[in-house]
């Protein structure tokens, strides 16, 4: 389910349309969603982030739920393209939201590759329950 056909979309604090998809930002999380058929390349992860830490900032470590609503590729091992290119990892963790079995799998693959806690779940209601309960924010001191 899209995260417009929620209840949540009424916390959405910003909207950011990419070529990529959507990338909806809430107090404590982020929620991405990739559009059909898109390849996420280092393209799409060097625009992400640059978003991501104009609105956040480059101090805050972050949650972000992938929800799967569209079929689209990722390379999983691009995740370590991104911790080496980004020593100072923003993420706090990574849920991933997924409808078909096909798609768990590739998320618990896809997780593996991830230095933050990761967790997959079938509806986003349980993705944004497990990420709002995770430990508060920290900001990291400069």
């Amino acid at each position: 389910m899209k995260l417009i056909e929620t209840n949540y979309k009424s916390s959405v604090l910003k909207e950011a349309i990419t070529p990529f998809g959507h990338i909806y930002f809430f107090n404590n999380y982020i929620v991405s969603e990739a559009k059909e058929g898109v390849n996420l390349d280092w393209n799409f992860f060097q625009e992400t982030l640059k978003i991501i830490t104009n609105y956040y900032g480059t101090n805050r470590k972050i949650s972000l739920i992938s929800n799967r609503v569209n079929n689209y590729s990722v390379v999983p091992t691009i995740w370590l393209d991104f911790y080496r290119k980004n020593p100072n990892n923003i993420l706090k963790s990574m849920s991933f939201v997924t409808y078909t079995k096909l798609a768990y799998s590739n998320a618990r693959l896809e997780s593996s590759f991830f230095n933050c806690k990761t967790e997959c779940f079938t509806n986003l209601e349980e993705a944004i329950n497990w990420t709002e309960n995770l430990t508060p924010f920290i900001s990291k001191q400069i």
